[in-house]
């Protein structure tokens, strides 16, 4: 299997697959940190995520949020939350749609934390137990049994 057949497998994989998708990059992201301040959360973690944030910043951030759903002001009826990565404002929606991160560049980080799980000594059914969807597991492990944890081989 070369890199480029395991990036279009796992891209085909994941858009056919959107919860496991979701899954998979909200679990990456709580190992690296990848969605940064895109990550949803329930809107009813919204008390314990502005505990400490003083009360005029609060405001700021509701009054000048937004509404995914329907491009109004910041609605605390929805399902989630998130926060503008530019302007730290609070957006509210009722879906969760990663799709704009489903690229070879997420793959690669999956990947690498694949490779990185392999090389701490869990054999391939321990990883794909615990960190990744099954066929997943199964294309990464056919590239890392030929390359390692080497990105981009067999494509020459």
């Amino acid at each position: 299997m070369t890199w480029k057949e395991l990036v279009e497998q796992s891209l085909h994989y994941f858009k056919t697959h959107k919860q496991e998708f979701n899954w998979s990059i909200e679990d990456l992201d709580g190992r690296i940190g990848y969605l940064d301040d895109d990550l949803r959360h329930p809107m009813d973690d919204l008390n314990d995520y502005l505990f400490d944030v003083p009360v005029k910043r609060i405001m700021e951030m509701a009054l000048l949020g937004s509404d995914d759903d329907s491009n109004s002001m910041f609605n605390t009826d929805r399902d989630y939350y998130y926060r503008n990565y530019w302007t730290g404002n609070l957006i509210s929606t009722d879906h969760i749609d990663y799709t704009n991160y489903l690229d070879a560049d997420f793959i690669e980080y999956l990947y690498e934390d694949y490779a990185k799980q392999r090389n701490w000594g869990r054999d391939a059914d321990d990883v794909e137990e615990y960190e990744f969807p099954a066929p997943i597991a199964d294309i990464f492990s056919q590239y890392y049994d030929e390359y390692g944890d080497k990105i981009k081989q067999g494509d020459d």
